[in-house]
C-alpha cells in the first residue's frame, strides 16, 4: 500500500466536540495503520468552534489558509500515492477543498473525495454558474467520490461520468465492536418505555417534535414513559431561533408541562454513559428533516442495542430502518410520533422481534470493519 494523505476532521475531547464523521474518519486512519499503511494526517476541525453554516467568516477563512499551507508543506516533502478527503457542501468549503484538490493534482496525487451528508444537489443547485463550472472541472480531476448511499449517488448527475466515478459505501459504526448480551430486548408495560434522542438539538432534527410527543403521552395519554435528550444545541441556517432562545424554550417547556421527571437531556453521552443509556432504551426517536442530513450514526448505534427506530423516512434514513425493525412518522408530528410509541407499548410481542432484527441488521450490514474494508477495497484499485 503506498503513502496516503487523510484529510478530515477530528474529535476534539478538550473541547467535548465529538461528531459520528469524525469517529469514521479517526477509524479509518486507525485501522489504515493496523493493516500496515503509511498514513499523514491533515486536521481540518473546525478549531475556534465557529457557527457552520456554511458562511464567510475571517476566523474560519484564517483556519482554511493554515489547512491548505500544512497541505502544500506535506505534498512537497512527501511522495503520496492518494489523497483521501473529507469534503464540505458549502461554497466556502469547496473554496478550501478547491485549492487542495488542485494542489494535491499537480504533484501527481490520486484523490479519493468522501462526500457526508444529503444535500449536495441542493448546493450545487445554489451556486451561481461561474461556480458550478469550477465545481465540475474539480470534480473531473478526482478519481473516485464515496458517499453514503444510492440516494446521494444521484445528487451527483449533474456530472457526465458519474454512474462510474461516485461509489456508495454506507457508514460503518466506529469505535469498540458493540456486542449486546440479548437476541431481542423486552418491553415490560410495569415498567416505563425509555426512550432516547441522541443528536444534535437542531429543530429540522425534530428534538421539540420529540418534546411534544412526551408531553402527549405523559399529560394526555397517561402512559409512563422516560425520554433521555443527549446533544449540543446548535442553530443551523435554516432555523429561525438562535441557540440561546431554543435551549430555554425546552427547558422553559419542561417546568410548564410537568416533564422534569420524565426527561433527561445531557449536553453529551459519551463512552460507558453512552453505553448505559442506549441499553437502558427501548426506542430510539429521530424525526428529522435537517436539510444536510445524510445517514445517521445514532440510528445505527440505536439498533446495535437493539432499539425500535421511529424516524422520519427521509433521505438516507430508510436505507438503514426498514418496517421489520423500525416505525416511520411524519415529519413536524409530535402526535404520530406519540401514536406509533403508544402502538409499540401496546404489542411488546412485535416490540421485541424488531428489536431483533435491528440487531440482525446491524450485525449484517454496518460493523467497521465492514465499513473500512469496502473503503481499503476502493484504495487498493489505485494503490497497486
Amino acid at each position: 500500500m503506498g503513502k496516503i494523505l487523510a484529510i478530515g476532521s477530528k474529535n476534539s475531547p478538550k473541547r467535548n466536540l465529538f461528531t459520528g464523521q469524525s469517529s469514521m474518519f479517526e477509524g479509518l486512519v486507525e485501522n489504515l495503520h493496523i493493516k500496515g499503511g503509511k498514513v499523514d494526517v491533515v486536521n481540518i476541525s473546525n478549531f475556534f468552534n465557529i457557527n457552520s453554516s456554511g458562511r464567510f467568516s475571517l476566523l474560519r477563512s484564517i483556519e482554511y489558509i493554515g489547512i491548505i499551507f500544512n497541505v502544500f508543506i506535506k505534498v512537497c516533502f512527501n511522495k503520496y500515492t492518494m489523497l483521501y478527503l473529507n469534503t464540505a457542501q458549502s461554497k466556502v468549503g469547496f473554496i478550501r477543498d478547491y485549492v487542495i484538490i488542485y494542489l494535491t493534482h499537480l504533484f501527481g496525487i490520486r484523490i479519493c473525495m468522501h462526500q457526508f451528508g444529503a444535500n449536495y444537489s441542493g448546493f450545487y443547485k445554489s451556486l451561481p454558474p461561474f461556480f458550478k463550472k469550477r465545481l465540475i472541472k474539480t470534480l473531473n480531476k478526482v478519481d473516485k467520490i464515496i458517499v453514503e448511499g444510492d440516494y446521494t449517488k444521484k445528487q451527483f448527475s449533474f456530472m457526465e461520468d458519474y454512474l462510474n466515478k461516485v461509489v456508495t459505501i454506507p457508514n460503518g459504526l466506529p469505535g469498540k465492536d458493540i456486542t449486546v448480551k440479548y437476541d431481542s430486548k423486552v418491553y415490560n408495560a410495569a415498567q416505563p418505555l425509555n426512550m432516547i434522542y441522541l443528536s444534535n438539538m437542531i429543530v429540522s432534527k425534530g428534538y421539540l417534535d420529540v418534546l411534544k410527543a412526551v408531553d402527549l403521552l405523559v399529560n394526555i395519554y397517561k402512559r409512563n414513559v422516560h425520554c433521555v435528550f443527549a446533544g449540543r444545541f446548535m442553530m443551523t441556517s435554516d432555523d429561525q431561533q438562535d441557540i440561546n432562545s431554543s435551549k430555554s424554550y425546552f427547558f422553559d417547556y419542561l417546568k410548564q408541562h410537568n416533564l422534569t421527571a420524565n426527561v433527561e437531556y445531557f449536553e453529551g453521552l459519551y463512552g460507558d454513559l453512552k453505553e448505559k443509556a442506549f441499553n437502558n432504551s427501548h426506542v430510539f426517536l429521530l424525526p428529522s428533516y435537517y436539510i444536510n442530513e445524510g445517514q445517521p450514526l445514532a440510528v445505527l448505534e440505536a439498533m446495535a442495542y437493539g432499539n425500535v427506530c421511529i424516524v422520519t423516512n427521509y433521505r438516507l434514513i430508510p436505507d438503514m430502518v426498514k418496517a421489520d425493525n423500525g416505525l416511520f412518522v411524519e415529519a413536524k408530528s409530535p402526535e404520530n410520533i406519540a401514536k406509533n410509541v403508544i402502538y409499540l407499548m401496546d404489542n411488546p410481542v412485535l416490540y421485541s422481534s424488531m428489536s431483533k432484527a435491528a440487531i440482525a441488521k446491524y450485525r449484517a450490514d454496518y460493523t467497521f470493519d465492514i465499513y473500512c474494508e469496502k473503503i481499503v477495497n476502493i484504495f487498493d484499485t489505485f494503490l497497486i
